[in-house]
């Protein structure tokens, strides 16, 4: 018999969450007539990458204090609390798609046809404090700032595109072709589990630069350009 799988798996910020799924429709062969390739010998699989950036959500309803300790840092920098705090969220899916033919001995033929990958920035939250209501100079001094961080956000997440892209297809590459002694679901998602951790060093990647450059403004000299637009805090 030869079916065709599915598997997910799930990337949702730093924590894996595997979700298991698959789906049949396929091919009956005599037993012991198919044939396993190896991975070089099995076409490539198809490499189908797609990404999007959601856009900013803006909130002002959560005062300094409640910003800060959402924020994870109960002082605040230098000691105050904070007027503003961008947040973002990403979201990685992977969904090989396998064929797979049944051996003698119980075993199995799976090859990797193709693989479906979305990467996503699916949330990117800005809070403006409570205390400076929209339109005030206080308030587009804090938007101004937070404004630059949804930029940088955005700048790590699509430097990073390229290099997923092609990490994505070298590891569908390598995938190609195997013998397995398990049920065509625990190949399928073997295949999802194998994806995912292969692409973590570029997930890193991501989350490390994007620290790195919102580090550069969060400095007291970049803090006190934006206090000096106002007379008033």
């Amino acid at each position: 018999m030869m079916v065709t799988i599915s598997a997910f798996g799930l990337l949702r910020q730093a924590l894996l969450v595997v979700v298991a799924a698959a789906f049949f429709s396929g091919l009956a062969l005599p037993a012991g007539a198919a044939q396993c390739p190896t991975t070089g010998e099995a076409a490539p699989p198809k490499v189908h990458l797609t990404t999007a950036i959601a856009k900013p959500a803006y909130r002002n309803d959560r005062t300094r204090r409640e910003i800060t300790a959402a924020s994870g840092n109960p002082l605040g920098t230098g000691g105050t609390a904070n007027a503003g705090l961008t947040s973002t969220r990403t979201e990685f899916l992977v969904q090989p798609r396998v064929m797979w033919s049944r051996l003698p001995e119980g075993r199995g033929c799976v090859v990797v046809t193709e693989v479906e990958a979305e990467w996503r920035m699916t949330a990117v939250n800005v809070d403006i404090a409570a205390e400076y209501l929209p339109g005030s100079c206080q308030y587009r001094a804090v938007k101004d700032h937070e404004e630059q961080h949804v930029r940088l956000n955005r700048q790590a997440f699509q430097d990073r595109v390229a290099d997923m892209q092609a990490r994505l297809k070298v590891l569908a590459a390598n995938s190609g072709a195997f013998i397995t002694e398990g049920s065509p679901q625990d190949a399928a998602q073997g295949v999802a589990d194998a994806l995912r951790r292969g692409v973590q060093p570029v997930l890193e990647t991501f989350h490390r630069e994007s620290r790195r450059m919102n580090a550069s403004i969060d400095t007291s000299e970049s803090y006190a350009s934006v206090a000096a637009k106002c007379t008033e805090w």
